[in-house]
């Protein structure tokens, strides 16, 4: 139990501290923004590379951030249903929603978005406008993204399930016979 609870813990921090540092993700896109509306209606002279930068930082900004919010339980969740049921069958539940409904989510989508930045590494892809500015770092920030939101998945269904042996008694289920 300690070493699930060390894993959990791990994952938990490597998450909170990238959560952290990928908040100020919104602050770039805010100055980006300010300093194109500046340019644009102050001095007449729009920027070729704002637009695309903000739009590619706004991209990474929220794949990043998403683990981050698993974590700090900031998403839409299935309360209605196991709100209504006392504290061990409502873990059951969000612990079967999760199996149900996350882990297909993250399996089938995978292997897409690993081909996807993979790809856009080897040709060293660019973006369309006049710009040209290289895209493969959005699209590999959506791949360790969603590894982080698996891995934060993974520290989620352990918890749940820590939880659940450790209060299997209240439950009203018996603790296995040691013997």
């Amino acid at each position: 139990m300690n070493l699930l609870k060390t894993i959990t813990h791990v994952i938990d921090t490597i998450i909170d501290r990238i959560g952290r540092v990928t908040t100020f993700g919104a602050l770039f896109v805010m100055l980006i923004i300010v300093f194109e509306v500046i340019s644009r209606y102050f001095f007449r002279s729009p920027t070729v590379w704002a637009y695309e930068l903000m739009i590619m930082i706004c991209a990474m900004y929220v794949m990043m951030i998403s683990s981050y919010g698993l974590q700090k339980k900031s998403f839409v969740a299935v309360d209605a249903l196991s709100s209504r049921f006392p504290p061990y069958a409502s873990k059951i539940i969000m612990l079967f929603t999760y199996f149900i409904f996350f882990v297909p989510f993250v399996v089938i989508l995978l292997p897409a978005i690993y081909r996807f930045a993979i790809i856009s590494i080897q040709i060293n892809e660019r973006s369309w406008s006049f710009w040209g500015q290289i895209v493969w770092p959005v699209k590999l920030s959506l791949l360790v993204a969603w590894l982080l939101l698996c891995a934060q998945g993974v520290s989620e269904m352990i918890k749940l399930a820590v939880w659940l042996i450790e209060n299997r008694k209240q439950g009203g289920l018996p603790k296995a016979q040691e013997g």
